[in-house]
């Protein structure tokens, strides 16, 4: 062994010997307990500050995670709120269809000619479906719901677009169109020349009755399959307890 390494493990040996005769006295003399029980109140003490962050930090995920629920319910029921009224335009445009056609088979005629479909008095708006509203339907992950959602509102623009095209052409078609009252009825004398002039625009409206007649059956159709779907989505999936009514005649 070299006699350097001898002359250190002997020092290394002195020293422990040294540690050991200190702390025994150490204890011995009764200040070990009081080091004890520093030791064990600082341990305490780290221990309920761990548990109090712990705490603290799962209360601010809880009001992180509530605070997301409840923009989501929010927008839920914004997105509820506007199906609901294009479901309401959705119905009363397809009751005003449906009495331009009773209309028409009373005079014996089939499919709902221009003629007898009357100006809609409080015409429909478009309704905007915002992006972070169909994103709460894309987290239900239910993808047939998510389409009709999206359908649906297509379907309300072109339907409110055909209505406005519609009345505009109906309203500019007849304005200089001479008229009088037979039998309680309003009558049109055309000349011949008048008629021949006006042929294109009495087919163009009829086509467009046609398509509108189409489109507002299949979105009334629509409607109301897609609220009871999404109002059972919004409660299951964002716990809510209240029930919102909506038309429903099918």
């Amino acid at each position: 062994m070299p006699e350097w390494l001898g002359s250190s493990a002997e020092w290394l040996w002195s020293g422990l010997k040294a540690i050991g005769v200190f702390l025994y006295a150490f204890f011995a003399s009764g200040s070990g307990n009081a080091l004890i029980g520093t030791l064990v109140g600082a341990g305490i003490s780290a221990f309920v500050s761990y548990k109090l962050a712990r705490r603290a930090t799962r209360l601010e995920r809880e009001r992180r995670d509530e605070d997301r629920l409840e923009r989501h319910r929010s927008r839920a029921y914004s997105l509820l709120f506007k199906l609901m009224r294009i479901s309401t335009d959705a119905q009363r445009a397809y009751e005003h269809f449906e009495e331009a056609r009773q209309r028409a088979i009373k005079d014996g005629l089939k499919g709902i000619p221009w003629t007898h479909l009357l100006l809609i008095a409080n015409k429909p708006e478009p309704v905007k479906i915002d992006p972070e509203e169909l994103i709460v339907v894309m987290q239900f992950k239910d993808d047939n719901l998510l389409n009709n959602v999206m359908n649906i509102e297509a379907m309300h623009s072109s339907v409110v677009e055909g209505i406005s095209v519609f009345q505009g052409i109906r309203r500019d078609t007849t304005k200089d169109m001479p008229a009088r009252f037979v039998a309680g009825s309003m009558v049109t004398e055309l000349s011949a020349e008048q008629r021949d002039k006006l042929i294109p625009r009495f087919y163009e409206m009829d086509t467009l009755v046609q398509s509108l007649d189409v489109m507002i059956t299949e979105l009334h159709m629509l409607a109301q399959s897609v609220l009871p779907a999404l109002g059972d989505k919004i409660r299951s999936e964002l716990k809510v307890t209240t029930k919102v009514a909506y038309i429903s005649n099918k």
